[in-house]
């Protein structure tokens, strides 16, 4: 049964009057029309991808025979090609999304296959950090101006490279300090996007992309005192779990929020690290000299890192919305300060995955939340797992600690599944 042709049977008939009529056709209008502008913006998006492969294979099967000049006009061509389609959207397809994402994908490429073609045809010398450097910074601004997701996501994509090659796989390696501009160009993009379309699929991609790719550059940024990378990562977890109490993210599903989600993970295996006491003993060994300290990039990096994981905890916890992974960071800051240098540091940072567990726990069961509480029990499982390997137990000890954890799940799973049948 079609609404188009029932709406009218219901005029005539004066069940409902024309204008309401009207304000029901208008209202399914809309709802099938983001839809279709979706399935247009992801198809239009693959198609603009799959033309440039495949004319950058069908030249490349002939590449060794045509003349230089030849080449040139080829490796040109895709750009022209690109930023013509971006000009026609932009004057005439501004408000089509499928033209403004794939004429942005299609330009992306064609920057990045220009670069690298006349660098290979006139036999111009350079290092792959320098060329994703000069192809992320040629595209920076594309995702702006043609209101771009998929351009956006492409440029995080490409800056993670970026950095990886410059900070890791290069030798020597450098510290990617142009990825602090990249970086703040696409978390500036997601906060337009984020304003515009708060829940949104590319609010949602973004939300998981940026903490990703953060998270792994972080490390990139470390030269001299690894070991301090302890606590900026911890800050960086405390910024990104208090990110994601915002309530701008309820109106996400709890797996589009990235930033909570991460900020979980990387607080527990980094204090699941910090745990075993050979971590501490390594630590204790490093000497630190005021000098050295003040040209050491993880001093920079945990000193901002912190402040702006103070800041952001402060201001959750005026609003009442501040809980105790948001102040994870702030308690091993307080162990690494006052017990680095003694025996007693893991046995600190144990006590605090307990505690984080057995809060977790309690809040599940607060909140009849399946989910929460057995998140609770793994954050215990995970901590009895890493002591079963630096412990002198027996293992029939060892056994029943597993199996008491095994019979703690049942139990409380059982147990906040009757109280809720019991208020339902």
């Amino acid at each position: 049964m079609s609404i188009q042709k029932e709406i009218p049977k219901l005029v005539e008939a004066k069940v409902i009057s024309q204008s309401t009529a009207d304000d029901i056709l208008t209202y399914y209008a809309n709802q099938k029309q983001p839809t279709q502008n979706r399935l247009l913006s992801i198809f239009g998006t693959l198609g603009a991808i799959m033309v440039g492969l495949g004319i950058i294979l069908i030249i490349a099967h002939n590449w060794d025979q045509f003349p230089r000049s030849i080449k040139a006009t080829f490796a040109i061509l895709p750009l022209v090609i690109g930023q013509f389609a971006c000009g026609f959207t932009l004057l005439r397809k501004q408000t089509s999304q499928s033209w403004r994402e794939a004429s942005s994908a299609f330009l992306f490429f064609a920057i990045g296959s220009c670069i690298s073609l006349i660098s290979q045809i006139y036999n111009i010398p350079g290092q792959l950090g320098s060329f994703l450097f000069i192809w992320m910074i040629l595209y920076l601004p594309i995702p702006f101006l043609m209101r771009s997701s998929v351009g956006s996501i492409l440029f995080i994509v490409g800056s993670l490279f970026y950095a990886l090659n410059i900070g890791y796989w290069e030798y020597p390696n450098t510290i990617p300090y142009w990825y602090i501009l990249f970086i703040a160009a696409s978390i500036l993009f997601y906060l337009i996007q984020k304003k515009e379309n708060p829940a949104g699929n590319s609010v949602a991609i973004h939300s998981w992309l940026i903490p990703l790719s953060i998270t792994i550059c972080l490390r990139a940024f470390s030269k001299n005192h690894e070991e301090i990378m302890f606590l900026a990562y911890m800050s960086l977890f405390g910024v990104f779990a208090s990110i994601g109490k915002q309530v701008s993210f309820s109106q996400l599903t709890p797996a589009s929020n990235g930033f909570k989600i991460i900020a979980w993970l990387g607080s527990i295996i980094v204090l699941l690290i910090l745990s075993f006491d050979a971590v501490w003993i390594d630590i204790r060994r490093n000497s630190y000299e005021f000098p050295t300290l003040l040209q050491s990039t993880e001093v920079y990096a945990t000193i901002l890192l912190t402040t702006i994981a103070l800041i952001l905890a402060k201001i959750n916890w005026t609003k009442s919305k501040a809980g105790f992974s948001e102040s994870l960071f702030f308690v091993l800051l307080l162990i690494y300060i006052t017990a680095s240098h003694t025996s007693f540091a893991y046995i600190l940072v144990n006590l605090l995955v307990f505690a984080f567990g057995i809060v977790t726990i309690v809040s599940g069961n607060r909140e009849q939340n399946l989910g929460i509480l057995n998140s609770g029990l793994v954050i215990i499982t995970a901590l009895i797992i890493c002591r079963f390997f630096d412990t002198d137990l027996s293992f029939v000890l060892r056994g029943i600690l597993f199996l008491s954890i095994g019979f703690g799940f049942f139990i409380a799973n059982y147990q906040l599944l009757k109280k809720r049948k019991h208020h339902a």
